[in-house]
């Protein structure tokens, strides 16, 4: 989710595409209402699953369809899910993402609110991500050798500027569209692959670090590991 554009407002503007990168978005109620991890679970179900009921984005969540129903009205007023009509039941509510991904811009945060609520995002992306991965790994038994040794984890630690940086980004979040093309619906063997990326500096630039750092407590590594 990518929070730039600072001039949009509240319920004006809510998404706006930027050539084959994903939409931004912008406003401190707005990023507020993305820092649940179920509603980013729930996003994430509409977006693959969609349209979809409260009911059956509930079961699929495992909660109640009023509460279901609560979240998705929230990502509505946002601007991050729209009603659909059901062709086959005029009756039933249906929602569908408004946008095929978000990507977070950490250049955002022009206040100290705006700053506090893309912490709470972030801190509910990072626990989203390690939900998932946790899943995986417990059930990475009943996927096919084929998946298994597709799937992977990779760590690196590359000497960057912050616009070589900036670009690097750029030219994942173009990768990522390209392939999001390909497919619209898990249909077949294809099926919904959880892409986390993030990308921060270990320390300060030379010349702009601490005479007094603290000391590194994490093993400073490079590795790639081929979840299997």
């Amino acid at each position: 989710m990518s929070f730039a554009n600072r001039a949009l407002g509240r319920r004006r503007g809510h998404l706006r595409s930027r050539s084959a990168l994903p939409p931004l978005v912008s406003g401190v109620d707005r990023i507020e209402a993305l820092s649940l991890p179920i509603r980013l679970a729930m996003l994430e179900h509409v977006r693959l699953h969609g349209p979809a009921t409260a009911t059956e984005t509930g079961t699929a969540l495992g909660m109640s369809a009023a509460a279901a129903s609560y979240h998705l009205r929230v990502l509505a007023e946002y601007g991050f899910v729209a009603e659909v009509a059901d062709e086959s039941d005029g009756r039933k509510r249906r929602w569908q993402a408004t946008a095929p991904a978000l990507t977070v811009d950490p250049t955002a945060g022009e206040s100290t609110a705006e700053v506090q609520a893309l912490d709470r995002l972030e801190a509910a992306l990072f626990e989203r991500a390690a939900d998932l991965f946790a899943r995986y790994l417990e059930r990475r038994h009943e996927f096919p050798n084929t998946w298994r040794q597709a799937a992977t984890s990779v760590q690196d630690t590359v000497i960057l500027t912050p616009a070589e940086l900036s670009n690097f980004r750029g030219d994942l979040l173009k990768l990522l569209a390209r392939y999001r093309k390909r497919h619209s619906t898990p249909t077949g063997d294809a099926t919904g692959v959880f892409i986390a990326f993030n990308a921060v500096p270990r320390d300060p630039p030379v010349g702009k670090r601490s005479r007094n750092p603290k000391p590194d407590q994490t093993i400073s590594i490079e590795e790639e590991v081929i979840t299997r």
